[in-house]
């Protein structure tokens, strides 16, 4: 919000100062009356007040963004400390692995005082449900074609669950680029990262998604 406003200013100041600068050049050429020179020294005289107030908008922007930015360096440790203590946190990018990302979350999670990630995983978009289709056997043929939603909330319960996870297990290969960690403890969250643009069959996904958030919340409407 606070980078849009000093850019706003700072372009409004340039026109006003631009606009000055073509009237002071008429009324300088000696080709106008008494009247109209009077008229556009009424023009530079409001422009020029104009100057001055996109000048202290830009000014006054730049002091709210340091300030903005001071709060939250030293908020943030106090926010933050101790919130994750003896959690274990599940990674997912929908898309490849952002390594800027990466660290980012992975430095949050630290100051919130948990470990390393418990599980990272990395899913390949778009999903062709067709290719799917065919790794869905035995116990998950319910999931075929009409169910990819329901193999989404799958996926997602036992993202967080851990322990034996055969819909993961068959469809890895289909879906996974990158991977970290077993699934051989649960997950106390999951952080969810898009580094792709959404698709628009999102089938599986969306099951995914609403299920990596739910999955654990007693609130069936959140």
């Amino acid at each position: 919000m606070f980078d849009l406003r000093y850019h706003v200013a700072s372009l409004a100041a340039v026109f006003v100062a631009l606009l000055i600068g073509i009237l002071v050049g008429v009324a300088m050429s000696g080709k106008v009356d008494d009247a109209e020179k009077q008229s556009l020294q009424s023009d530079v005289n409001r422009l020029e007040a104009q100057l001055d107030a996109a000048s202290e908008r830009r000014v006054t922007g730049t002091r709210e963004q340091k300030a903005f930015r001071a709060f939250v360096k030293n908020a943030y440790p106090a926010l933050i400390a101790d919130r994750l203590v003896g959690k274990r946190i599940a990674i997912i990018f929908v898309g490849p692995v952002d390594a800027g990302l990466r660290r980012a979350i992975e430095r949050a999670v630290d100051d919130a005082g948990s470990s390393a990630p418990l599980r990272i995983r990395a899913l390949k978009v778009p999903v062709d449900p067709s290719k799917l289709d065919g790794e869905l056997d035995g116990d998950l043929a319910e999931y075929r074609t009409g169910g990819l939603e329901d193999l989404g909330g799958e996926l997602a319960r036992e993202l967080v669950d851990g322990g034996d996870t055969p819909a993961w297990d068959a469809v890895s290969p289909l879906i996974v680029e990158e991977k970290a960690g077993s699934f051989r403890r649960p997950a106390d969250g999951v952080v969810v990262v898009r580094t792709v643009k959404a698709q628009q069959d999102r089938g599986v996904l969306e099951g995914f998604l609403f299920g990596a958030r739910c999955h654990r919340c007693a609130d069936d409407r959140c």
